[in-house]
């Protein structure tokens, strides 16, 4: 069954999260997705805990590793610096992710390769992007999410807390590079020219303000405090702590949702009360915190089990992983090499063998793909003979 992206060949420069998730979501749809990593030392990832003691990396790197080929090459030597020019005259797609600037350095920005390749789509992700006075800052993903008024949104009752998953990572970097590679292949395909993509995860964070920087460049100001319907500021859409310590988030958003909420929990009284203002609003929170509290979570599970509202339980990663919704959908898989999650979206030609893992240490280890991609690539062997003897692979 042919694949969507079969035959695409991807270079992947980049480290820790956001790039390697965007080219872990290109494999699985079939891209061919090499990743470049440091002689000494790879990728840090592959040493962040919990390790995977069989495959000698970490159950992280594994995970987002799976059905990529790995070359080690040291891009501050030369001869490492002319190999990847070779490997990227040859592809269809390259990304990194180091800051503005260090690729041109090392003479493989875009515009160097694409003298060498038309038809190369290059794709930086990026904290900043490659314009503008914070381009060279320093950050990760909670100062973007800061900087970008995502997480003043999480405050309510008490300060801002730091999201529990890399929102600008995943979403404003590694989904938005997948996003642009995927239309710029598409590009091509009509025109027969690659592009740059300048991917800034902070860019990609404030898209995602979508209805809140509606309601931000309507008022000329942010929603206030007690005024957010989808703040956690009204009793409709809020988390509640139980009985046992356990929390249940409600979203009733819409009035006949709230109104059979009301019912169930026992406070009809407030049913038009949905939106109220203070005094009424902080009195209506108070009464649905007080209610909650008086049984377990998963008496109130139980009790609201037929009832057609918005509630579910907060879970924690291994409840959600292990629920009957995910099982139902198979999205926790495991092969040879270890438990894995499947690509988000069923279709045509992504199947599980889109990017097999693989049980052998061997496959793992630094380095392990370099002189059979070489190869593929054009490399004699006594070129990879003198790269090796230069120290420019391993």
């Amino acid at each position: 069954m042919a694949r969507p992206l079969d035959g695409v060949v991807v270079l992947d420069f980049s480290r820790l999260l956001p790039g390697p998730y965007a080219t872990q979501l290109l494999a699985q749809l079939g891209a061919r997705v090499i990743q470049v990593e440091a002689p000494e030392g790879g990728d840090l990832v592959r040493y962040m805990p919990p390790m995977d003691a069989s495959l000698g990396v970490s159950a992280k790197y594994r995970l987002l590793g799976r059905g990529k080929r790995r070359i080690a090459l040291d891009l501050k030597r030369p001869e490492g610096r002319d190999a990847a020019r070779r490997l990227a005259a040859a592809a269809d797609v390259l990304v990194e992710g180091f800051r503005p600037g260090v690729m041109q350095r090392l003479g493989l920005g875009y515009e160097a390769l694409c003298e060498l390749n038309p038809r190369l789509i290059y794709c930086s992700i990026s904290g900043f992007g490659q314009t503008g006075p914070w381009r060279e800052k320093a950050g990760h993903d909670l100062n973007y999410v800061s900087l970008a008024g995502v997480l003043s949104l999480s405050a309510s009752d008490g300060a801002p807390a730091p999201p529990g998953v890399q929102v600008a990572d995943l979403g404003g970097g590694a989904q938005m590079a997948v996003i642009s590679i995927l239309a710029a292949l598409l590009h091509r395909q009509r025109t027969g020219r690659g592009q740059y993509l300048d991917v800034a995860m902070l860019d990609g964070v404030l898209s995602w303000l979508s209805i809140h920087a509606a309601d931000a460049l309507a008022l000329g100001h942010s929603p206030e405090p007690g005024t957010r319907v989808l703040g956690g500021d009204f009793a409709c859409y809020r988390v509640y702590a139980t009985a046992d310590g356990r929390f249940l988030s409600v979203g009733a958003v819409e009035p006949h949702f709230w109104q059979r909420l009301c019912d169930a929990v026992g406070l009809p009284e407030w049913k038009d009360a949905q939106y109220a203002s203070d005094p009424v609003r902080t009195q209506v929170i108070q009464a649905f915190e007080s209610a909650f509290r008086r049984h377990t979570l998963a008496e109130w599970l139980e009790r609201l089990a037929e009832v057609d509202t918005c509630i579910a339980p907060v879970l924690d990663v291994h409840e959600a992983l292990h629920s009957p919704q995910a099982r139902a959908r198979g999205m926790v898989r495991e092969d040879e090499s270890g438990p894995y999650l499947r690509f988000p979206v069923p279709m045509e030609g992504v199947t599980d063998a889109s990017s097999a893992g693989s049980a052998d240490p061997a496959r793992w280890r630094l380095g392990a793909d370099t002189e059979e991609v070489l190869r593929e690539f054009g490399f004699l062997p006594e070129e990879m003979e003198a790269l090796r003897r230069a120290g420019a692979i391993r």
